[in-house]
């Protein structure tokens, strides 16, 4: 893998997509969760950020060039990092916390989930070149056979 080989506009539009769904439905579950306060939703809220991110990040493998370990685990570091960064920045403005909420040991310590996620979905999303196939042409007696 080079890095010329990733194409960083996709690279960047399926971050920024991953976020932002990830971010609403994060939003929305809290708030179900603030509103019923049921255990439910709470352990739909657990497993939401890593199914979301591994739906996200298989539609990125799938297509991308070059997908093997060395661009997965790049790919996966550099994503979370920048998913920790932007959801530093818009909990303050959405929730009203601390900048510095995003970077305490809990916070970090769901992100192997997420990291699992993004591994796993490079795995899947991994296809082989595909192979020339063999023609057999006919011979002229299996054509014209009596």
């Amino acid at each position: 893998m080079r890095f010329s080989d990733i194409s960083w506009k996709r690279y960047t539009a399926f971050l920024l997509l991953t976020f932002v769904v990830w971010f609403f439905v994060s939003l929305m579950l809290y708030t179900l969760y603030l509103t019923t306060g049921s255990p439910w939703v709470s352990i739909v809220i657990q497993l939401q950020s890593p199914l979301v991110i591994l739906a996200c990040a298989w539609l990125y493998f799938r297509k991308a060039p070059g997908n093997d370990w060395l661009m997965r685990v790049f790919v996966a570091v550099t994503w979370l990092t920048g998913m920790w960064l932007l959801a530093a920045v818009a909990m303050h403005f959405v929730y009203g916390t601390s900048w510095t909420y995003p970077f305490t040991w809990d916070f970090f310590k769901a992100q192997g989930f997420n990291f699992t996620a993004m591994i796993v979905a490079g795995y899947l999303g991994h296809s082989e070149a595909p192979k020339p196939k063999e023609v057999n042409e006919p011979l002229v007696d299996e054509v014209f056979r009596p």
